[in-house]
């Protein structure tokens, strides 16, 4: 991974934002409908895996 040496705050806050903006319209897609395209699980889907906490896969006691 590529990083710059220095942490630099703005662009920090700015990927922070813009994260949570691409969560929001996930978020708003998929509360309409149960996948992101065509009806059906696609590699759209897939691709978002990764920001899915674990626990909506399995059943915690």
């Amino acid at each position: 991974m590529h990083a710059h040496p220095e942490k630099i705050p703005s662009a920090i806050v700015r990927y922070q934002k813009e994260t949570l903006r691409v969560l929001s319209v996930l978020e708003d897609v998929l509360s309409k409908q149960e996948w992101l395209v065509g009806g059906r699980c696609t590699v759209a889907d897939l691709s978002f895996i990764m920001c899915v906490p674990p626990q909506k896969f399995v059943r915690l006691c």
